[in-house]
C-alpha cells in the first residue's frame, strides 16, 4: 500500500445511522489516526524485540536501526504519525522497512450533502487535512452516484446543478498522482491507445520496458506529442505530416499527457 484515501462523514443522512450518535468529523478523523498510530506501535515494538539483542551484541547496522525505531517509537507515542518525523536519508530505507501505515500520504475526501455543504462542517476536516500537510477534496457520493449510468454529456450538466464541475473520480486521481509523483501518457497502435502510469521522471527507455520488454531490448526511438496537440489533428499520421511529432531518442523524459508510439526491433 503507496497512499490513504480516508473519506471523512460530512452529511446527516437518515437512513445512515453514525456510531457516536452525532456527525463530528474532526473527531472521526481523529479516532482513524489513533488506532492507526496504535497498530504502528505495535509493529514498532515488535521490531524493537527482535533487534535488541544484536544491538546490545555491538553490531553497528543493528545500533543504528535500534536508535531509530527508539526515536519514531517516542514519536508515535506523542499521538504523531510516522510520516511528520523528520528521518536522515540513511533512516529511510529502515522506515519503509516497516511498513507503517502513518508513513503513508494521505488524501483526506470529506463527503458531503446539501447540509454538510451549506454548514460548512467540512471546513474542519480542510484545516486537520492542512496541518498535517495532506491533500484535502470535496465530494457529494449521493449526487455523484446519481450519474451512473447516464452520457458524459448529460452527467456534466447534472452535476452543473449542484456546482461540480469536474467528477470527483477525476479529481481524486489527478489528486493521487499529484501526491505520489506520478504522470499519465498514452501508447497508440494501429488499433488502439492507451494509458499509463509512471513516475515523474521516467525515460522513453524505462517506460517500453514497463508495456513490454521486446519493446525494450529492440528499442529505436519513440514518436512523441502532447495530447493537447495531437487533439488538433483528426490522426497522429496528419499530425506528423504536419511535422507535430517529435522523434526522441532513450533517454527523453516523459511528461504528463505525452502520447507516445514506440519504433523498436522485433
Amino acid at each position: 500500500m503507496d497512499l490513504i484515501v480516508h473519506i471523512v462523514r460530512c452529511f446527516r443522512g437518515r437512513n445512515v445511522s453514525h456510531p457516536m450518535g452525532n456527525i463530528d468529523p474532526v473527531r472521526d478523523m481523529e479516532i482513524v489516526e489513533t488506532e492507526l498510530i496504535l497498530k504502528d506501535l505495535e509493529t514498532v515494538e515488535r521490531r524493537i524485540s527482535k533487534i535488541s539483542k544484536q544491538a546490545k551484541s555491538g553490531e553497528q547496522e543493528a545500533i543504528k536501526e535500534y536508535e531509530f525505531l527508539l526515536r519514531i517509537q517516542k514519536h508515535l507515542e506523542s499521538g504523531k504519525p510516522a510520516i511528520l518525523m523528520k528521518k536522515a536519508e540513511n533512516e529511510l530505507m529502515i522506515s519503509r522497512s516497516l511498513f507503517l501505515l502513518t508513513d503513508k500520504p494521505v488524501i483526506y475526501v470529506a463527503n458531503v450533502d446539501e447540509w454538510g455543504m451549506n454548514s460548512g462542517i467540512w471546513r474542519g476536516v480542510q484545516s486537520k487535512a492542512e496541518q498535517s500537510d495532506c491533500s484535502f477534496i470535496i465530494a457529494n457520493s449521493e449526487v455523484e452516484f446519481e450519474v451512473c449510468g447516464l452520457s458524459a454529456e448529460e452527467s456534466s450538466e447534472f452535476l452543473n446543478l449542484y456546482g461540480i464541475e469536474v467528477p470527483v473520480k477525476e479529481r481524486l486521481f489527478q489528486e493521487i498522482l499529484r501526491t505520489m509523483d506520478l504522470i499519465r501518457f498514452l501508447t497508440v497502435t494501429h488499433n488502439e491507445s492507451r494509458s499509463w502510469v509512471v513516475k515523474k521522471g521516467t525515460s522513453t527507455y524505462e517506460a517500453s520496458g514497463m508495456i513490454h520488454s521486446d519493446i525494450q531490448k529492440g528499442f529505436i526511438k519513440a514518436e512523441v506529442i502532447a495530447f493537447e496537440d495531437l487533439s488538433k489533428f483528426t490522426s497522429l499520421k496528419e499530425a506528423k505530416e504536419a511535422g507535430a511529432v517529435k522523434i526522441y531518442g532513450r533517454d527523453y523524459i516523459l511528461k504528463e499527457g505525452d502520447v507516445v508510439h514506440f519504433l523498436f526491433h522485433s
